[in-house]
């Protein structure tokens, strides 16, 4: 696996659209893709497989030293070939050239794939947000977890 990440913005919000509807069971709209990308200081990626095909994304955004991680995405099917550790690196260095202290994300806290993902990564716990996503088998919680990615 090579990936090759590409920097998407507003005009791409359809392709990140139909990724994240491959990823999650909630799929995000165009028009949602679109507003987040437009937003102040955030940030699209796509990762493409060795084919040149779209098979993940990342959408980040950052204000002052604090980047946040909205959402990462790998298709099922180029999933534990490691793009998304690409996609998480190219973040953090992005975020490293901005002066971002730490970077936030929430996840799933019955994400078992993710959660050891973003663990190895060196992100920690910090916080819960109880009910916070809302499933067709019910609520659960999202874990908040932090990378101090700049020493103070």
């Amino acid at each position: 696996m090579n990936g090759r990440i590409v920097p998407a913005g507003v005009n791409f919000a359809g392709v990140i659209s139909a990724l994240h509807g491959a990823c999650f069971e909630q799929c995000w709209s165009e028009k949602s893709v679109r507003d987040i990308l437009a937003m102040p200081g955030a940030t699209g990626l796509i990762i493409r497989s060795d084919k040149d095909t779209p098979v993940g994304f990342m959408l980040f955004r950052q204000a002052a030293d604090e980047a946040e991680i909205i959402s990462i995405g790998v298709v099922p099917s180029s999933r534990r070939t490691g793009y998304a550790g690409h996609l998480l690196n190219a973040a953090i260095q992005h975020a490293l050239y901005g002066n971002a202290a730490r970077m936030f994300l929430e996840v799933a806290e019955d994400n078992s794939a993710a959660i050891p993902f973003y663990e190895k990564a060196g992100f920690t716990i910090s916080g819960r947000r109880p009910a916070y996503y809302h499933r067709t088998t019910g609520k659960t919680d999202a874990l908040i977890y932090v990378l101090e990615i700049i020493d103070k």
